[in-house]
Parts: C-alpha cells; structure tokens; sequence
C-alpha cells in the first residue's frame, strides 16, 4: 500500500517537471522512437491491438522531430555503440515494428520527401502475405463481435463455452479471452473465426495486410534499413535458448539474404523482459551479420548491443485525444526517473 502511494506521488510530481529539465538530468547520445501503424483508413485487422496514427498526427510528429533532433540512419547508430564513432547533438533514431503494407503506401513516400531514414522491422513468417498474424485474426474476430447483434454473440458465446470448456458470459468476457490467446492457441483462434464466419485466408487475400519481397527490395534501393523482427512474432522470454537462436538467427539470416545488408538488426517482440544477455551476446558472436538488438524500455539502459526506444504510440489516447509526442516523450523521461527515484529510496531505506 505505502508503495502504490508513493508511485502516485511521484507521477504527480513527475507531470510538474519539465520535459527540458528530466533532459538534463538523463542526458542521452541518442534517442529512439517506434510505430507500428499509420493510416487515415478504419484497419480491423489492427484496431483491437494498438492506435492507428493519423497521417496528419504522423506529420506532426515528424515536424517535431526533426525541429528539435537530427534524425540519424540504423548504420550511424551501429557505428556510434559499436565502434565509438560520434553522433550529431540531439540524435534520434526513428524505426517500425511488425512490417505492414503501409510502411510501403503511407510511411515510406512521407519519409522520402523530407529524407528522414528509418528502419523497418519485419516479422518474417508474414512477409510477402504467406500467412496471417494470429493477432491481427484476433482484432478481426473482436470487430466482427462489435458488429453482431446480442443474440448473434450469445450463441457464439455458447459454442465457444462448450468446444473450449472455458467460463465467459458477456461480451466483454468474450473478447478479453481473446485478447489473451497466444501464437500457442492459433487452433482455438482459427476456430473462433470459423465460428463468427470469418474467412481469414480469403482476407490475407484481399487485403494483403504486409510489405511484399518486392516492396522490401525497392525500400532498401531508397536508402532504409530492414531488421528482423523474429520469425513468429512470439514472446522471446517465453522460448527455450534453442526457440531464441532459431527465432532470431532464421530471420536475420532472411532478410539478409533479401535486401543484399551486411548486418541485418532485430527488434524483440513485445519487450526483451526475461531474456538472457549472455545467450543474446553469444548468438551475436556466433552470427556477426546480426546487428544490434531493440527493445520497448523507452530511454533505460540495457546491455551494450541493446537500444531501448520509446513506444511513440504509447500512451497516445489521453481523454480521446491523440498525445503529441513530446507528451510522449516527457512520460518516457518521466518513467525513468520514478525508476531512479524508487531505487534510491528503497537504498536509503535499507541503510
């Protein structure tokens, strides 16, 4: 209890300083911020999982980016950690995660014409549409959910009840399950699209949701960097050392082997929580086309291979309204220096 009151005194605190401020006292070489999503378009393979930036709203972070930052490429980046090679001031790195098609369409024409650099991490199992991400089927069954009639999802609810011997009684129920499905449950969750009469594959089909081969190709002619992103999209903490050096290697080796990149990147997955460095440094070791590692740990410090970025999406719904990013980057600065503050305390408490 005397924890959780604390924690709230210092978010109370921490939304008074200043974002000028928490960047002098945890001054950063570099920064790294992240997407996964933008569009003006209404996606139901992805509205269930994290916000869809607006175009304007992406254009307007861009604006504050590049005021305020000089923005960098992935092998500037890799030369400053590994080889000691300097930055310019106030250096950001900017990258995506998951490798939808709008990286292509949307993100990538934006990007070109004010020559900001990015790096796009792929999830490689889905790349060129050979198969549907388990959660974007997931968003899919939730819309579907919204859009029926009561009745329609009692009856879906029942059949679910009975085939998966599970207790849900509202529709809330029904689709917070859902959400807690895995990449381990992909039959339950095929079968929850059969039973709203959801065609998944004619949707692949339709909508093909990922970047292609070949649009993969002519981003890397432009000038971007493509990372890996794990073959499967799985939680790497959750995996035995060999499902780690498979997920990683395996896809690195892909996209190396597509775009011509001496040293292919990776981005973890959800977070890099619960991962051993020493396998990390060791399969890096073994494999030196495998360039530096990226994780969701906004501004905190990791291992050397390891950048941490912060989720420019997260948190990015405030009272309805989408957050500006340097909002966003305030609460990164913000989270740190509760992290620090709690250390500290706790230290002086043990004296």
């Amino acid at each position: 209890m005397k924890g959780k009151i604390v924690k709230e005194v210092l978010e109370t605190l921490g939304e008074l300083i200043p974002l000028g401020v928490y960047q002098r006292l945890f001054p950063q070489s570099s920064l790294d911020f992240f997407y996964h999503i933008v569009s003006d378009q209404n996606l139901p393979h992805i509205k269930y999982l994290y916000p869809i930036v607006p175009i304007d709203d992406f254009k307007q972070a861009l604006d504050y980016i590049t005021s305020h930052f000089n923005v960098i490429n992935y092998n500037q980046l890799s030369e400053h950690i590994l080889n000691g090679r300097s930055l310019p001031p106030s250096a950001v790195h900017l990258s995506f995660d998951d490798g939808y098609v709008e990286c292509f369409s949307i993100v990538r024409p934006i990007l070109l014409e004010r020559g900001i650099p990015c790096t796009f991490f792929l999830t490689t199992e889905l790349l060129d549409n050979q198969k549907l991400f388990f959660r974007n089927k997931i968003s899919l069954c939730i819309d579907k959910i919204l859009a029926s009639s009561q009745s329609d999802v009692l009856k879906v609810r029942d059949l679910i009840r009975n085939k998966y011997q599970i207790q849900i009684e509202t529709k809330h129920d029904l689709m917070e399950w859902l959400k807690s499905l895995r990449k381990p449950d992909e039959e339950k969750i095929d079968g929850v699209c059969e039973l709203l009469g959801l065609d998944a594959a004619r949707y692949l089909r339709d909508a093909k949701p990922y970047l292609s081969n070949k649009q993969v190709q002519q981003m890397v002619n432009e000038g971007f960097t493509i990372g890996a992103h794990t073959k499967t999209h799985r939680k790497l903490g959750d995996l035995t050392p060999i499902e780690i050096n498979e997920e990683i290697v395996d896809s690195c080796e892909l996209i190396r082997n597509l775009t011509g990149q001496s040293e292919v990147p990776l981005s973890f997955p959800h977070s890099g929580a619960r991962l051993d460095r020493n396998l990390l440094s060791r399969i890096r070791k073994e494999n030196p086309t495998i360039g530096l590692f990226f994780d969701t740990k906004g501004i905190r410090k990791d291992s050397p291979f390891i950048v941490n970025r912060i989720w420019a999406e997260r948190p990015i719904i405030k009272h309805g309204e989408i957050e500006p990013l340097p909002a966003v980057l305030k609460r990164a600065y913000r989270d740190q220096w509760m992290e620090e503050s709690m250390r500290r305390m706790r230290l002086f408490l043990r004296r």
